[in-house]
């Protein structure tokens, strides 16, 4: 049975077909990345040096259905807090009328418009939202870029336009990274263009492979992978949810 209009029964429903389309989304993904991608290993400076260079290119645009998908479900996971807050005013005995969850760039615009947008919720609601800190760059961030990828996708352009290097693995032979292995990944945005991916020195004949994903190029969630992105956000949506379970009251 459905929970009624007091309950988070729906929403959290919601979140779980967010948490299925995830899923898919990374089937997807990984189905475009099989072909959408080419990489090489080449010697440097010259052969026989042990230092090899991975070279990469993007040589299939990122699928307008994957980008739509992941807009779609970024979308979904921001509505969810607003269908969050008109639960609580409903709670609270009131109409939902003007009430949304308030996402802000900062401390001050959340006190001031962000507090309007929740003022019909309980004195104790209002605590808990405050709490969370919705704001950039509040205890949860993420909160932030959500709205912001959900605003820009609805008003600008679909984001995601961009591929990605992930891991990097050797089936055989030996290898060892050179330099950090924590410098972000070069962003593909261009077709047909090659970008050296890392450095490394290997034994043997090693054989590698690259596991490519598709991440953001728009500022400011530049360079994020996508898939995780989502999954971030549904996770902090959830946590943040989980605070308003109890029937009528915070917890």
């Amino acid at each position: 049975m459905r929970g009624s209009s007091l309950d988070l029964t729906e929403i959290h429903e919601r979140l779980d077909f967010c948490g299925l389309e995830i899923e898919r989304f990374a089937r997807e993904v990984m189905a475009y990345a099989n072909h959408g991608f080419k990489s090489r290993m080449a010697d440097f400076p010259s052969s026989p040096s042990p230092v090899k260079h991975i070279y990469a290119t993007m040589v299939k645009p990122i699928p307008i259905a994957l980008r739509c998908r992941a807009g779609m479900i970024a979308n979904e996971i921001r509505a969810c807090l607003d269908a969050l807050a008109c639960v609580l005013a409903a709670r609270n005995g009131q109409d939902t009328k003007g009430v949304y969850f308030p996402v802000k760039e900062n401390a001050a615009e959340f006190a001031k418009d962000g507090r309007n947008k929740i003022k019909k919720l309980s004195g104790i609601d209002q605590g808990v939202i405050a709490s969370v800190q919705p704001y950039q760059p509040g205890n949860s961030g993420i909160l932030y870029l959500l709205h912001e990828a959900d605003i820009f996708r609805k008003h600008i352009k679909l984001v995601m336009s961009g591929g990605g290097a992930g891991g990097i693995g050797f089936g055989s032979g030996g290898a060892a990274f050179m330099g950090s292995t924590n410098t972000a990944p070069p962003l593909f945005t261009e077709m047909k263009k090659e970008f050296k991916v890392h450095e490394v020195i290997v034994s043997g004949q090693a054989e590698f492979s690259i596991i490519f994903c598709v991440r953001f190029a728009e500022p400011p969630f530049n360079n994020l992978n996508v898939q995780f992105f989502l999954e971030d956000s549904l996770s902090e949506v959830r946590r943040v949810g989980s605070l308003f379970d109890t029937m009528g009251k915070s917890v």
